[in-house]
């Protein structure tokens, strides 16, 4: 074999055990998800994750520092998810109001009511976590509403002695809120929390309503 067929051959090995490794990752992260939906997190013994997996211990925490760190891995995961659908749905947003309603749907209406407890959990643990302030304006979900709050006080649509950016915190906190503590299919969640948007825009407009779309307006 000459010199350039044994570096391909090395590159495939290389390639070969990074893509094990991948999949031994994948087999333990859904191995560990099962179980917390069996038992609960909190309930979760890692012997079993690792059962379940076929691997040892010691491959787990290679992996993954705790239960916590496969929460973390979920969340992140969901997090695509939402700013996915938020940038398909943005198309469709026009008011303040859509802008709005798009975010809590985007982060509250999980594809699978089997998954809403583990959702629940790794929201939790974003919500007790410090994490530093997000860049309001160049997050894919924080920015566009933040802009759509700044473009509604620039129009005189809302009061403006309120910070667009401080505007866009006290929504997330709501929305991640209804997240984290309510245990109801994905419809009643995204419909309290349309309620909860319309009193928080009647309470920024000087005409006491929610703006377009508003039911009170039909």
């Amino acid at each position: 074999m000459d010199e350039t067929g044994e570096s391909a051959e090395a590159s495939r090995k290389i390639t070969s055990r990074h893509q094990q490794r991948l999949d031994t990752r994948e087999r333990v992260y859904q191995a560990a998800l099962a179980e917390f939906g069996r038992v609960g997190v909190a309930q979760t013994q890692i012997e079993r994750i690792v059962e379940l997996a076929q691997v040892s211990v010691g491959t787990f925490y290679r992996y993954f520092p705790g239960k916590d760190a496969v929460l973390l891995e979920l969340q992140q995961r969901l997090v695509r998810d939402v700013i996915h659908n938020f940038k398909e749905g943005s198309r469709r947003a026009r008011s303040l109001r859509d802008w709005l309603l798009l975010f809590a749907e985007s982060v509250l209406a999980d594809p699978s009511d089997d998954a809403f407890h583990l959702h629940r959990e790794a929201v939790a643990l974003v919500v007790r976590t410090p994490w530093p302030a997000p860049d309001w304006s160049d997050h894919p979900m924080f920015g566009p509403v933040t802009n759509a709050f700044a473009e509604a006080q620039a129009s005189g649509e809302i009061r403006g002695d309120i910070p667009p950016e401080r505007l866009t915190q006290i929504l997330s906190t709501s929305v991640f809120g209804f997240a984290a503590s309510l245990d109801f299919p994905a419809n009643v969640r995204v419909e309290d929390a349309r309620f909860v948007i319309d009193l928080f825009l009647r309470g920024l407009r000087a005409d006491g309503s929610a703006g377009p779309g508003d039911p009170a307006q039909d």
